[in-house]
């Protein structure tokens, strides 16, 4: 007698995979799929960021090529008025997306004009759209609009003083990275929060009322929360790395972490601050 021994499909290992750990709504469309690091530079963005800034720029000049000749028969002057303007536009779309590149690369700031409202409520949806149209990774995607922030930030907010830092960390960290990240923590004048997911971040961010924010998530998560306050609090941003997939014994570089926590301490830290408290008495 031959005993026949069939193995689980994809999608019912998926699903065991689902059930062992607590996924945020951010990865419901999780396939089970393990990658471990989703590191990526800036110039994913950046070149999704271009081809928006271009498809915006070709649309103008389409609708005025549409439009032209029926401006012609109504007066030569209302065309030529319309065409300038068009290429005005282009002109300064194309300015400001090469100073934003510039400040994205270089880290000092090009911009006469403050960027962060444009980044998260203008291009970030736009280009994640147009990322997902020409099939490129979400996460990569994400990791490298991170990196492109965390840019933006200490460019524009090198010299500035933050007196109330606060640190958010999710839950699914493992218990030897979470202890690192503790003694990283205490070592600098801050408050550091473990948050559930989004919701449970804003409502401790209006409680404590931080000037400055360091966040560690996954890509996903992370997108969205700059997106929801990036144009109101400083955030730098510390993607995690999923040696085990989302959600579940995450891990990140504690070097980049401790490195983002100086940049708005300004080195300072808390047993230096002690010290100089009791000299004072």
């Amino acid at each position: 007698m031959t005993t026949i021994i069939q193995k689980p499909s994809h999608t019912q290992d998926t699903e065991s995979k689902k059930k062992t750990r607590a996924l945020s709504d951010t990865w419901d469309d999780w396939t089970g799929e393990i990658v471990s690091d989703t590191s990526t530079g800036k110039g994913l963005f950046l070149l999704s960021g271009a081809l928006v800034v271009l498809g915006f720029i070709g649309g103008v000049f389409g609708l005025w090529i549409l439009t032209a000749p029926r401006l012609m028969q109504v007066s030569p002057l209302i065309e030529r008025v319309v065409f300038y303007c068009a290429l005005a536009w282009a002109l300064i779309s194309t300015m400001a997306y090469v100073q934003f590149c510039l400040t994205a690369i270089t880290e000092r700031n090009w911009f006469i004009f403050p960027i962060r409202r444009i980044l998260y409520r203008q291009l970030l949806h736009r280009a994640m759209n147009m990322g997902k149209r020409i099939k490129l990774s979400t996460d990569r995607m994400g990791h490298s609009f991170v990196r492109v922030s965390n840019s933006i930030i200490r460019a524009l907010l090198r010299n500035q003083q933050f007196v109330r830092l606060l640190i958010l960390l999710p839950r699914c960290l493992s218990k030897e990275m979470r202890e690192a990240i503790k003694q990283i923590v205490d070592r600098y004048p801050c408050e550091s929060y473990s948050v559930g997911g989004g919701s449970a971040a804003i409502k401790i961010i209006r409680e404590k009322k931080p000037d400055a924010i360091v966040a560690v998530a996954c890509e996903r998560d992370l997108v969205g929360g700059l997106r929801d306050v990036g144009t109101k609090i400083p955030t730098l941003a510390v993607p995690n790395k999923r040696p085990h997939g989302p959600c579940v014994c995450t891990e990140i570089d504690l070097e980049e972490f401790e490195r983002e926590i100086s940049f708005f301490t300004h080195g300072a830290r808390r047993d230096a601050v002690r010290e100089s408290d009791t000299n004072n008495i």
